[in-house]
């Protein structure tokens, strides 16, 4: 019998020292290759671990853990697309942010798919595609407390070097992209708008970049 793994072979950032890597002196060093473009919850960080293994490089949201100035710069995307603050994130931007990396996977990359699928014309596209219900429990249960839970505000706001960052991150992308701003609206509107992404990448998903997986169809659990 295979024993469970631990906190920190699950989340290895967690356990890193802080990187202080500026991406804005950084360039792209290996070709990006996949796009993991499927929502959170939906084995995003299971697909990282995958990619890793397979020699290619993976970007999770979880890395902004152990390198929290990426906040700044994911922030400067989702404000330019969002909310008009700034010029829209091109190439050279992205090779920047991503440039050590050749797959993505989770947010707030996922909330870049056009963009990313146009400026990576070579990379294939993941699809991940839960049940809608199972999909929305684990989101509701992890994304949705994480975000507007009383203890993680506390913690966030006597944490502003490390928490603080990762939060406010994760608070815009919802606002911006979601297009939510309370955990009432986010619980209303979750299941719509898992549907619309899945739809908005497929409309602009070329079909033979697309890989769509769905694991209830194979009798996996995520």
């Amino acid at each position: 019998m295979s024993r469970e793994m631990t906190l920190q072979e699950k989340h290895p950032e967690l356990y890193l020292p802080e990187q202080n890597i500026n991406r804005r002196t950084c360039e792209r060093v290996v070709p990006m290759e996949a796009l993991n473009l499927s929502m959170c919850r939906t084995g995003t960080q299971s697909m990282q671990f995958a990619l890793n293994l397979l020699g290619i490089p993976c970007y999770h949201s979880m890395l902004m853990f152990s390198n929290t100035l990426d906040c700044k710069m994911w922030d400067e995307a989702l404000d330019a697309k969002f909310f008009g603050k700034g010029k829209p994130f091109a190439r050279a931007d992205w090779d920047q942010l991503l440039g050590n990396y050749s797959a993505v996977s989770d947010v707030p990359a996922t909330a870049f798919a056009e963009e990313l699928v146009e400026v990576y014309p070579k990379a294939k596209v993941i699809l991940v595609e839960r049940d809608i219900e199972s999909w929305y429990k684990s989101f509701n249960e992890t994304i949705i407390w994480d975000l507007y839970s009383w203890p993680m505000y506390f913690c966030a706001k006597l944490d502003p070097f490390f928490l603080r960052p990762n939060r406010e991150t994760h608070h815009r992308w919802c606002r911006g992209w979601l297009k939510v701003h309370s955990k009432k609206e986010l619980q209303e509107k979750a299941r719509s708008k898992y549907q619309e992404h899945y739809a908005h990448v497929r409309r602009v998903t070329p079909k033979e970049r697309l890989l769509e997986y769905r694991p209830e169809a194979a009798g996996d659990r995520c």
